[in-house]
């Protein structure tokens, strides 16, 4: 849903934004006494990071070229996988460390990170789309083909 409004109507959240709110989330669960409170920082921290890859894949579209668009990609996609390997060894390490409060500590490389990407990441929204064959036709009916 949110990759779709950030095609068609140009609303994204700034990465670093987005980067922070997943964080923060997902860090204020260490804390939360009530089932419901872990739900819903789940939820809101899923909305950070659903808002976070169209920003970045937007971002890295405008930041390559035709040349270097599969090296960029694939840094992009690694670095991802690379968050995934030592997040949770990393979040593991606390609540081993200091107990579930302890996931409050992953707020402080989240400000870092965040700041970093604001600083360093070029600003403004994204560029406005060229039509494809798919937006020129009528607006809600996509082309009709065989798969096979």
């Amino acid at each position: 849903m949110l990759g779709w409004l950030s095609d068609t109507k140009g609303l994204t959240v700034h990465v670093s934004i987005s980067l922070l709110i997943s964080a923060v989330f997902v860090a204020l669960m260490g804390i939360a006494h009530t089932y419901y409170m872990i739900m819903l920082f789940a939820v809101l921290a899923a909305l950070g990071h659903a808002c976070f890859h169209p920003a970045v894949l937007s971002l890295v579209s405008r930041l390559c070229t035709s040349e270097n668009r599969g090296r960029i990609t694939s840094y992009f996609v690694g670095g991802g996988n690379l968050g995934y390997a030592v997040g949770p060894i990393l979040a593991g390490a606390l609540v081993w460390w200091l107990g579930l409060p302890g996931l409050l500590l992953l707020i402080f490389p989240a400000l870092f990170m965040a700041f970093a990407l604001r600083y360093l990441l070029p600003g403004g929204s994204p560029e406005p789309r060229r039509h494809t064959q798919f937006q020129t036709q009528k607006k809600g009916k996509l082309p009709r083909k065989n798969l096979s």
